[in-house]
């Protein structure tokens, strides 16, 4: 077996529309293909996409990963078996030359190649990557979720919201989540109010401040909503800020939620080691596309097990379906669902889980709002 191509496109991702920190006027992503031929002689292609919210990294995959790869011996990459590309030699091989720290868009280039190879071992092997993942264990595996909607709109901003969260009620939602943080503090209050009023106790709410505030911003924001009831607040401050973190953690009741913008297992261990965050109930949000891909991710997941957290906490930033797969094979908490974004992500839902599907690999061909997005790969 032998990778012959790794291609990459980028997408236009723009969208009249801002979360509390960015704005998605000229937003991209990045979609990529991983070709191998088979000793038989076939060819079989794995796909994967950036998660939203963030910028194309196809300059990177082009110019200095994926060459490294493409120049290897086969031996280089492939399993012991000859049959598997090895995602954790690829990663060592990908990397070479790259100096630790400093991650940035590398990391997001890394895990666009990465999520194409395990797309490709599951389709390799016929099974559903939440299959691989998950081992000899019977039964298909159902996955809570939450729908992520409520951005600021500007104009009729309450108006859509209200529509926003009744259709999520509609689709089967028991828990959203909608954008804080970001706007004067008794207008957020107002909004906050607002979203309560509309679910009506139909779903939970949650709150997505994107990193936006300083420590004594944050304190006036959750000190404004520590009467409601909500579920959680994700990135209230600096995702590096650490003593923030532990300080909130330590006046606060509300459960928080973070890291979604740290991208590397030794990022993830001086959170745990130095943000103050309580096992018991907050949550970890590292996204696995843009923080290297699945290989670094369960070395992450390694890291908090052994500081005493439980799977359960784990509720991976989007990645649609490749996301999706993750939390079926590893038995993580939720899964994130963008079912109103610029790519309308809706998985097949009993109740209020998510269904990772029986298609090999990730499945993405199995999904019309995202095959047609690889259609430009298949040259």
């Amino acid at each position: 077996m032998k990778i012959v191509a790794i291609r990459e496109t980028t997408l236009d991702m723009a969208e009249a529309t801002r979360n509390a920190a960015v704005g998605f006027g000229r937003m991209t992503a990045s979609v990529a293909v991983v070709e191998v031929e088979t000793t038989a002689g076939h060819r079989v292609r794995g796909y994967a996409i950036d998660s939203p919210g963030r910028y194309a990294s196809g300059a990177v995959l082009r110019e200095r990963l994926a060459p490294r790869v493409l120049a290897a011996d086969p031996a280089a990459y492939l399993d012991a078996s000859g049959t598997l590309p090895d995602p954790w030699k690829i990663r060592a091989l990908a990397m070479r030359d790259e100096k630790p720290g400093g991650h940035g868009e590398r990391a997001a280039a890394m895990g666009l190649l990465d999520g194409a190879i395990w797309d490709l071992i599951g389709k390799l092997q016929d099974k559903p990557l939440w299959a691989v993942l998950r081992g000899p264990k019977l039964g298909t595996p159902q996955v809570p979720v939450y729908a992520t909607c409520g951005f600021y709109r500007g104009e009729d901003d309450l108006e859509k919201l209200r529509d926003e969260l009744e259709r999520a009620v509609d689709l089967g939602f028991d828990t959203v989540k909608i954008k804080g943080g970001a706007i004067d503090l008794d207008a957020d209050r107002k909004r906050i109010d607002a979203a309560l009023e509309y679910l009506g106790g139909k779903a939970k709410l949650a709150l997505d401040c994107n990193a936006t505030m300083t420590l004594n911003d944050a304190r006036l924001f959750l000190s404004a909503i520590a009467d409601l009831p909500i579920a959680w607040v994700e990135e209230p401050v600096d995702p590096l800020d650490y003593d923030a973190h532990r300080a909130l953690a330590a006046e606060f009741a509300v459960p928080l939620g973070t890291g979604e913008n740290l991208y590397s297992a030794a990022d993830a261990r001086n959170l745990l080691r130095h943000g103050g965050l309580r096992p018991e109930r907050d949550l970890l949000q590292f996204d696995i596309g843009l923080g290297h891909g699945l290989v670094e991710y369960l070395r992450i997941v390694a890291e908090a097990e052994d500081a005493g957290w439980l799977r359960e906490n784990f509720v991976p930033h989007v990645g649609y379906r490749f996301a999706l797969q993750v939390a079926a094979g590893l038995g993580l908490g939720r899964h994130e669902v963008g079912p109103f974004q610029r790519i309308a992500y809706r998985p097949a839902m009993a109740g209020a889980c998510a269904l990772p599907g029986d298609a090999p690999g990730i499945g993405w061909e199995a999904d019309p709002a995202f095959a047609s997005l690889f259609a430009a790969l298949d040259r």
